[in-house]
């Protein structure tokens, strides 16, 4: 019988990938300052809109208040991304996602063996390694 289970990909920081993710995230950043700063000028341009319902006025001003503070929390997530980036050294492998994969069960095979352990490793955008714990103990394909 065939299951699906999860696969972590994790990425072996290098020179060229820590520098593709400082731009990355650095782009994150601009785009989320930019989109803060129009929720700021949507909130100025409600505020001279007298001739509007002042609930309405009101409404608009909260949502505006509350879609700010998600894009604060999301920029203070992307600065502590890039601050923790800064401090990693080249080499060390980050969780990039999780993937399903199939795996073959088979009576008696151990269940955690089967559930923990793949991983499949990328090294500059490449397949670099495959690791696969099961019933040898973290054997490398």
């Amino acid at each position: 019988m065939k299951i699906i289970r999860p696969v972590q990909v994790k990425v072996v920081l290098t020179q060229q990938s820590k520098q593709e993710l400082q731009e990355e995230y650095q782009n994150q950043l601009n785009q989320l300052k930019l989109e803060m700063e129009q929720l700021r000028f949507q909130g100025k341009k409600i505020l001279h809109e007298s001739k509007k319902n002042p609930d309405y006025i009101r409404q608009m001003q909260e949502k505006l208040k509350q879609e700010e503070q998600k894009k604060q929390e999301n920029i203070e997530k992307v600065e502590f991304q890039l601050e923790q980036l800064s401090m990693v050294s080249i080499g060390t492998e980050i969780l990039h996602s999780t993937v399903d994969s199939e795996v073959e069960v088979k009576v008696g095979d151990v269940w955690e063996d089967l559930m923990k352990g793949a991983e499949i490793i990328i090294k500059d955008g490449i397949v670099h390694e495959i690791r696969e714990s099961r019933e040898d103990h973290d054997k490398v394909l």
